[in-house]
């Protein structure tokens, strides 16, 4: 008996873990998050391509520099970062 009432509890609090860490909501890339819009220029219904280009936008004024020592990708992919004005890089 304390066994099955064990995997229950077990099985209660990773479940209650799962349904906070993952929230049930969609999220749109035009919304600011942390202080970030992260943009496609291009895209479709099924999706967007490998050689889309991206527009940072940013709530705060970030140097080029500050923004290339945050930003980073996977692999061995460089990046080209331009500032288009004080709070919008491509």
């Amino acid at each position: 008996m304390k066994r099955i009432i064990a995997l229950v509890l077990a099985f209660t609090f990773i479940t209650a873990l799962l349904w906070t860490v993952s929230p049930l909501k969609a999220v749109y890339a035009e919304e600011y998050r942390n202080g970030f819009s992260l943009v496609p220029d291009e895209y479709d219904s099924t999706g967007i391509s490998t050689d889309t280009h991206f527009v940072l936008k940013t709530v705060n004024k970030y140097s080029l520099e500050q923004i290339t020592q945050m930003l980073r990708l996977l692999g061995d992919i460089p990046l080209k970062i331009t500032q288009n004005n004080a709070n919008e890089l491509l």
